[in-house]
């Protein structure tokens, strides 16, 4: 697996020569403290901070010692190595001076005590003993170098020694007193340049002998550092006197200046130097990095970087002590007490100029809402003033100190001015001269920051902030119009000849450019997808391309191509289409949008910046990790240098960027990923060459520790996995998670397939590791042969009991049919007379219910005829009476006629007595006859049942004239209120019925053991339905009683008579012969309510 992983580092090697060389090309502007460094130190698992020496590996991982530990890093995890005493194939010490990777792949480590092999297959050391004879120390191993020949040379405290690789024999050269702090070799002949506290040395190979340069000119200097270019030139790095180079073919020495960044101080002190793809020689010195590149033959010192204090983004800090320039092309930096840094392409794809620098020190807010640009210099407009960067200096400075603490919104580019909108009016600036004014107003213009400008032929479009948009006519200084907009408005911009679009947080406003006046509005509106009529979302900027298509960026919902008619002539034919997150659109809340060179479309975003390519309809997106800001970018802050650099401003400031150099760079193809570690039946276990057997014990289970080398893109990074055949398809985990485990395999053979991947350019080769379940002893073949055989004697021995218990299972079932026959018949009679006695049962209780029915009504029939005949039998007592009257005075009367002596007085007496005895006898007699006629009326009713046609009203008032009579002798008031005006077309009886019910169980219930009480009974017509209100104020009904009063035979008064089926009657009657509803309510001690509701027609 590790030639696998080693032949793919190399055929990535290869494909990366080929690229183009521009990973540190210089841009339209380069400012050195802007560029970005990603830091590793003790975070994100450095063991120590002052790193000595740097080495990548043939699988791409970088190994860095430190003076405490060897660290190996792949991007994602760092490593650590330390001594161990217990194990004997550990690292020699803890304080690793130097490292060297071999063509074979193997890592040389030198330490404070001797040297050291790593074999990366079996991740083990190997400690090389170079002690000489008779000594048991180990020396200091202070400096490597592999020749061509493949032979190690080591320069120790104790000299120079050489190790042939395959035998492990040590030589030694010259004298053992002397220090070798630095090798290196040019050419085929192996000779050596050694550097030393006291001086530069030359080796001759074959004499062995050791000479000094006469020519070198600081002969006891004390050399850091030696290296060969690719020209065979030779590289020295002094302590103290600074930076020196040989010529191949010269004899004297060219010594170089190497200077600070910040203030030109000369830096001696010359650490480390290594030479990148392009010949550039990078110099690690006390005060920085620095990389020189050869001009017309000459070297000149092209850029040098610097720790930065309060940017978390700079070089490391401290003295560089080491350089790798890795397969990538990224440049490693090792630094005294600030771990590594590593400085990339992609981590350079934009500038930014953001309050991490001290370069913007000068502004205090650093938030850039507007921009401008003219030749080499951009204009700044931030919330503290108006700034100007200098592309030749790099300097940033405030433009004009009238517009310090100005909040500046936005910019105009005229003729031969920049106009720049702020808080309090216009300034403008003359490009040429910079000299600066004052724009003049008309008064009549509303006051209010200046948030946007554009400018046509004669009129002056100016966005108000808190009010809206004017039009001014410049030449005669006088507003054509002005329109108020309810928020806040984001570009003013033209639309073919005859239209001017004015973008807002409430939509697209199309006005006239001629006069100004307002054509259209687009308000924001959800619309389908595709092709729509609204716009979901502000509209942030407007461009049109150059093949004359038409694009908004909306804060939001992404792109939107505005699809125009050939013939444009009305606003309201304006379709929308989106282009957002299903083309590859990272964040749709866009800002500003501006087009490059080759027609290509990017916008700032709250996320970063991305490009979409109208040709492809496609998006790239680009983040802080590409070098972008990290806060949210602002709307309409953007412009375009006359070279086609691109400045997009933001909340920490602006980001500039040349659109062909970011679209050029694409991530490497990633590489293929390892596997680091193993654990089986959670033991940590050895990685093999071709397969991993797993035994047959525990829970059979292992688990996989993958990784891939990835430095930029790390945290896009994905991997798959899976595990054939138990696996039905690749499992996905992204960049944190990157282990797999499977437990309970059954034994067999499997294959375990892990890949990594980015977007783009897409997933790597394959990484493969057969796998062995072995099985259980029950699991071989031989035990499921003499198992299976086993279980087939077994079934033969159960199916020959099987057969014979089935043969008697089968008598016996037989017998027990026969038995189970003649119980389930007789079982059957039982049941047809249980039946029989069930039906008569219920026909009884049918006739005993019909009976209880006729009884309570001949009950309520029978109080009605004792009431009525009671009253009755009164008149009549009085007709009587008064007819014993007339008869004795008839007698008297005629006595005296006959007798001859009557008297008038007499006879008018006479005659009085009997007028008032007959008009006596007619009130009484026509009260019996009311009373006879009522009482037939309500027994026909109640006992013939009939439905007829009635009035309600009527009819309750001839029951309530019999009803009255059940409470004679106490003093009960009834009441009634029901209009005249219903007729029914119902059963009266049944009517009269539940009234008489609910009255009778009124006066012997609610007013028992009472003199007095009070029945109301109110009817309202409800449309088709009637209401009827029975209530009394009697004892009412307790609460645990009031559920069950309509349940047949529930009585409270069982032991006095009761039955209680009267108000179980009175419920069938209403819910079904009436076909109506009846509600209860009662509150013990104030009575109870019965709520009837009837049709009026049934």
């Amino acid at each position: 697996m590790y030639l696998v992983l080693k032949l793919c580092s190399f055929v990535k090697l290869v494909l990366l020569a080929t690229l183009p060389f521009f990973l540190f090309a210089s841009p339209a502007m380069e400012v050195p403290s802007a560029s970005r460094f990603a830091r590793i130190d003790i975070e994100q698992g450095l063991s120590q901070t002052t790193v000595t020496s740097l080495a990548q590996d043939h699988t791409g991982n970088i190994w860095i010692g430190t003076q405490s530990g060897l660290n190996r890093y792949d991007g994602f995890d760092v490593k650590v190595f330390f001594p161990e005493q217990q194990l004997s194939q550990s690292l020699s010490d803890n304080f690793v001076t130097s490292l060297l990777v071999d063509q074979q792949g193997m890592l040389w480590v030198g330490t404070l005590n001797g040297l050291n092999h790593f074999n990366p297959v079996a991740g083990t050391f190997e400690n090389i003993r170079l002690a000489k004879n008779g000594s048991d120390a180990e020396p200091l191993v202070l400096s490597l170098h592999l020749d061509k020949q493949q032979r190690l040379w080591i320069g120790t405290n104790q000299g120079l020694a050489m190790l042939q690789g395959a035998s492990r024999q040590v030589q030694w050269y010259g004298d053992s007193k002397r220090y070798i702090t630095a090798l290196s070799a040019a050419g085929n002949e192996g000779n050596l340049w050694l550097g030393t506290p006291r001086g530069l040395l030359f080796f001759d190979r074959n004499s062995e002998q050791f000479s000094v340069d006469g020519l070198f000119p600081f002969p006891d200097a004390s050399v850091m550092t030696l290296f060969h270019d690719k020209a065979d030139r030779l590289w020295v790095g002094l302590e103290r006197e600074g930076l020196l180079m040989l010529e191949p073919t010269a004899d004297n020495w060219t010594q170089l200046e190497i200077t600070s960044y910040n203030n030109g101080l000369i830096s001696k002190e010359i650490r480390s130097i290594t030479v990148d793809n392009k010949g550039d020689i990078w110099v690690g010195t006390q005060h920085g990095l620095s990389r020189l590149t050869q001009q017309n033959g000459r070297w000149h010192q092209q850029v040098s970087y610097q720790h930065q204090r309060n940017n978390p983004a700079s070089l490391g800090n401290g003295k560089v002590t080491a350089l790798l320039q890795d397969q990538d092309g990224s440049i490693w930096v090792g630094t005294w007490n600030g771990g590594v840094s590593r400085l990339n392409l992609a981590n350079n794809l934009f500038i930014s100029i953001s309050r991490d620098l001290a370069l913007m020190d000068t502004a205090r807010n650093p938030a850039t809402i507007s921009l401008a640009s003219y030749n080499n210099t951009i204009w700044a407009g931030t919330a503290d003033g108006l700034f100007t960067l200098d592309s030749t200096t790099a300097s940033f400075n405030l433009a004009d100190t009238s517009s310090k603490g100005l909040t500046f919104f936005c910019t105009l580019q005229r003729t031969d001015e920049i106009w720049f909108g702020h808080g309090q009016g216009i300034i403008a600036v003359t490009p040429a001269n910079g000299n600066y004014r004052q724009v003049p107003l008309p008064p009549e213009v509303p006051p209010g920051p200046v948030r946007r400008l554009y400018s046509t032929d004669n009129h002056l479009w100016l966005a108000i902030d808190q009010f809206g948009l004017v039009i001014l006519d410049e030449t005669n200084q006088n507003i054509v119009a002005q329109y108020r907009f309810s928020r806040a408005i984001t570009f003013i911009q033209p639309v073919k000849e005859h239209y001017m679009l004015v973008g807002s947080y409430q939509g697209l406003s199309w006005f006239n450019a001629a006069d100004g006046s307002l054509i259209y509005e687009h308000n924001l509106a959800s619309g389908e997808n595709g092709t729509a009529l609204t716009l979901p979302s502000a509209p942030m900027a407007y461009l049109q391309s150059s093949d004359n298509r038409h694009w908004l960026a909306t804060n939001g919902t992404g792109l939107f191509e505005l699809m125009l008619p050939a013939s444009f002539a009305d606003p309201t034919a304006v379709r929308f289409r989106q282009y957002a997150e299903a083309e590859g659109l990272a964040s749709g809340q866009l800002k500003a949008a501006e087009l490059d060179q080759a027609g290509n479309i990017w916008v700032s975003s709250a996320f970063g910046i991305s490009a979409f390519n109208p040709l492809t309809n496609r998006f790239r997106n680009f983040g802080y990790q590409h070098g972008a800001l990290r806060s949210d970018y602002i709307n309409a802050a953007s412009t375009v240098m006359a070279d086609g650099t691109i400045v997009f401003g933001g909340m920490d400031g602006f980001t500039l960027f040349q659109p062909q150099q970011v679209l050029a760079y694409s991530a490497g193809a990633i590489a293929v990923p390892a596997i680091l570690e193993i654990e089986v039946n959670g033991q940590q276990a050895a990685i093999p060459d071709t397969e991993l057997t797993i035994p047959a014990t525990d829970n059979r289970s292992f688990s996989v520790h993958y990784s891939t080398r990835e430095f930029v893109e790390t945290a896009q990074v994905n991997f798959q996995y899976r595990l054939d055949p138990v696996t039905s398809g690749w499992v996905t985990r992204n960049a944190n998670g990157r282990s797999a485990t499977f437990e309970r395999l059954p034994p067999g053979d499997y294959q375990f397939r892990l890949r990594a991947g980015l977007d783009p350019p897409g997933w790597s080769d394959e990484t493969t590791l057969k796998i062995r379940v072995l099985p259980l002893w029950w699991e071989t073949w031989l035990a499921r042969i003499l198992l299976v055989s086993v279980l087939l004697l077994i079934m033969l021995g159960l199916h020959l009991l099987r057969s014979k218990n089935l043969r008697k299972q089968q008598e016996e079932m037989a017998w027990l049919v026969e038995q189970r026959t003649e119980t389930l018949n007789e079982r059957t009679r039982a049941l047809q007379e249980s039946k029989s006695r069930t039906e008569q049962t219920l026909q009884q209780l049918e006739s005993t219910v019909k009976e209880l029915v006729r009884t309570e009504k001949m009950a309520a029939l029978g109080q009605l005829v004792a009431g009525v005949a009671h009253e009755v039998n009164t008149p009549l007592g009085v007709a009587l009476t008064a007819n014993s009257v007339v008869t004795e005075e008839s007698r008297i009367l005629l006595q005296k006629l006959a007798g001859g002596n009557i008297r008038r007085r007499e006879l008018d007496n006479y005659l009085n007595k009997l007028v008032q005895a007959g008009l006596l006898l007619d009130n009484n007699l026509q009260r019996a006859a009311q009373l006879i006629a009522n009482f037939k009326q309500v027994s026909v009713d109640l006992t013939a049942d009939n439905q007829r046609q009635f009035n309600l009203a009527k009819y309750l008032d001839e029951l309530l004239d019999s009803l009255s009579l059940m409470w004679r002798n106490r003093k009960i008031r009834l009441q009634m209120d029901c209009p005249d005006n219903i007729e029914m077309n119902s059963f009266p009886g049944t009517i009269g019925q539940i009234i008489t019910n609910f009255t009778q169980n009124a006066v012997v219930h609610g007013f028992k053991d009472r003199a007095s009480g009070e029945i109301t009974i109110h009817c309202r017509k409800q449309g088709d339905l009637v209401e009827i209100v029975f209530a009394d104020n009697g004892a009412g009904i307790d609460d645990e009683y009031i559920e069950r009063i309509f349940d047949p035979f529930f009585t409270t008064n069982r032991h006095q008579g009761g039955t209680g089926l009267g108000l179980h009657i009175v419920f069938n009657l209403i819910t079904q012969k009436l076909g109506g509803s009846v509600k209860v309510s009662s509150t013990p001690g104030e009575g109870t309510r019965f709520t009837v509701v009837l049709p009026l027609q049934v």
